[in-house]
């Protein structure tokens, strides 16, 4: 077993498996239609990563914020230097 196998043990297979058993779930227990098990799957999917939405948009308005602080004082540096040393 070589890192990159377990690197996808550790990363994807969880959420391959995740998909699968709702998936698994859907088609076979309640016997819905694939369409209907995929429209399932991919409410499922994003009500699960929507945390993860959150959290990435409240790390861009950080960021969004630092670089608002710091774009008077790059704007002077672009200003008065030119080239290497900038």
């Amino acid at each position: 077993m070589n890192v990159f196998d377990i690197l996808f043990y550790i990363t994807v297979y969880p959420v391959q498996f995740l998909i699968e058993t709702v998936f698994y779930f859907f088609a076979v227990y309640t016997k819905t239609p694939y369409v209907d098990t995929l429209f399932f799957v991919s409410i499922i999917i994003n009500v699960l990563a929507l945390p993860i939405y959150n959290l990435a948009d409240k790390l861009q308005e950080k960021e969004k914020a630092i670089h608002s602080k710091l774009k008077p004082k790059i704007d002077d540096i672009k200003s008065v230097y030119k080239g290497d040393k900038r």
